[in-house]
């Protein structure tokens, strides 16, 4: 999900109390294939510990897509559940950009003047397996990380996260206050 996902996650969780909404609530909130979005969770943690170690193989970049491919049609299955389709245009779109680079989301350099010098170093160097440095050759570039958010002290974003984190909040918000969720109404109606 990332610092921003989670960021709007907690944000909708504030807002859906605020708006009268409660946290067991979300019990009631029924994924499909949620076995999908722990596959790609667990596939990009493999992908992101072994990359660390080969940040060139072929297998990190295509972990990285399969990972980003899992969380797409784990979207695409729960599109109905508010702001699942905010969490699906943004992993698409992460998804179609990572592809295109080889397997890294690649990295507009103006976004990284914030970041710590060894994290930039480590980039130019190609020691991140994850992330590669936007160049010439770079595909979709305007979907690339480069997005800042005041106040936050490193990484820069893409427009994709910052779809996800739409979709983190209004799915947690909405949950929280049972939007979209249909209860049997006496006789057999839905309400």
């Amino acid at each position: 999900m990332g610092l921003l996902g989670l960021t709007g996650a907690l944000l909708g969780m504030l807002a859906g109390r605020l708006r009268g909404g409660r946290l067991r609530n979300l019990e009631a909130v029924r994924f499909q294939w949620l076995w999908l979005l722990v596959a790609g969770f667990a596939v990009q943690l493999a992908t992101t510990t072994a990359g660390a170690r080969e940040p060139g193989a072929v297998w990190v970049g295509l972990g990285n897509v399969l990972g980003f491919a899992l969380y797409v049609t784990f979207a695409w299955f729960n599109r109905r559940l508010p702001g699942l389709p905010w969490i699906l245009a943004g992993a698409g779109l992460n998804l179609l950009v990572i592809a295109l680079n080889g397997g890294k989301m690649p990295v507009v350099m103006w976004g990284w003047v914030h970041l710590r010098p060894e994290l930039l170093a480590g980039l130019r160097a190609g020691h991140d397996p994850l992330h590669v440095l936007a160049g010439a050759s770079t595909r979709l570039p305007w979907l690339a990380d480069y997005l800042l958010i005041p106040g936050i002290p490193s990484p820069v974003f893409s427009p994709g996260d910052l779809l996800i984190a739409v979709g983190a909040f209004l799915l947690l918000e909405g949950g929280m206050r049972n939007v979209g969720r249909r209860a049997a109404a006496p006789g057999g109606q839905a309400a």
